[in-house]
C-alpha cells in the first residue's frame, strides 16, 4: 500500500517532480467548521488513511502500510501545517520518507474540502522554476532524466505570501480528489 504522499506524487504523472520549502507554514488557527470536513478517514486509490488535529493545532496524517520483511502491519504518521489565507486552505508537509520529497523538505499544496471529497492541487513546477531563475525566489532547480526538483530558500511566510496572490502557483488542470470514507 502506498502513502498518501506517494499517490499525491504519482499523480502528477510527469515522474516526480515536485516543488520544496526549508519550513513548513506557519499554522493557522481553524474554525471548527473547516476541521471537521478535513479531520476523518480518507481515500485515494487503493490507500486509506485518517486526518487528525491535535490540540496545537497542527494535523497528523496516520496510514498502515505492509512491511514485506517485517511481514507486519507499520503505521506511518506525518504532520500536516494547514495555513489559511482569506478563503483558501493551504497544507505543508514534510515527505522524507517519499520518492518524491528531499531529507528534510516540505512539499505543500492548495487544498479544498468539499462535500465529502477533499480537493488537492500541487504546486506548479514550471512557475516555481520560473520565478528561481528570474531572481523573485530563493531557491534551486535540480533536474534529472524523469523528473525536476525545485528547492526554495524563501522563508515559508514569503512563499505563502505568493501564492496567494498568483493562481499560476498550483497545479489547477490535475485536480487530486480524495473521497471520504467515515
Amino acid at each position: 500500500m502506498k502513502t498518501w504522499l506517494s499517490v499525491l506524487c504519482i499523480a502528477l504523472l510527469a515522474g516526480c517532480s515536485s516543488v520544496e520549502m526549508k519550513e513548513p507554514f506557519p499554522v493557522s488557527p481553524l474554525s471548527d467548521e473547516v476541521r471537521a470536513q478535513l479531520e476523518g478517514t480518507w481515500q485515494i486509490d487503493e490507500s486509506v488513511f485518517h486526518i487528525a488535529f491535535a490540540s496545537n493545532g497542527v494535523a497528523q496524517l496516520a496510514c498502515m502500510e505492509w512491511d514485506e520483511e517485517k511481514e507486519a502491519f507499520e503505521m506511518k504518521t506525518f504532520p500536516l501545517y494547514f495555513a489559511k489565507q482569506g478563503k483558501v486552505l493551504y497544507v505543508s508537509m514534510r515527505g522524507e520518507d517519499e520518492p518524491c520529497a528531499a531529507p528534510g523538505g516540505y512539499t505543500f499544496m492548495e487544498v479544498k474540502p468539499n462535500d465529502g471529497q477533499l480537493v488537492a492541487w500541487m504546486a506548479n513546477t514550471d512557475y516555481f522554476k520560473e520565478q528561481v531563475a528570474a531572481g523573485k525566489l530563493k531557491g534551486t532547480v535540480e533536474k534529472d532524466k524523469h523528473s525536476t526538483t525545485v528547492k526554495l530558500d524563501a522563508p515559508s511566510l514569503e512563499i505563502l505570501g505568493l501564492i496567494s496572490t498568483n493562481n499560476a502557483a498550483f497545479n489547477y488542470k490535475e485536480p487530486i480528489v480524495l473521497r471520504r470514507v467515515q
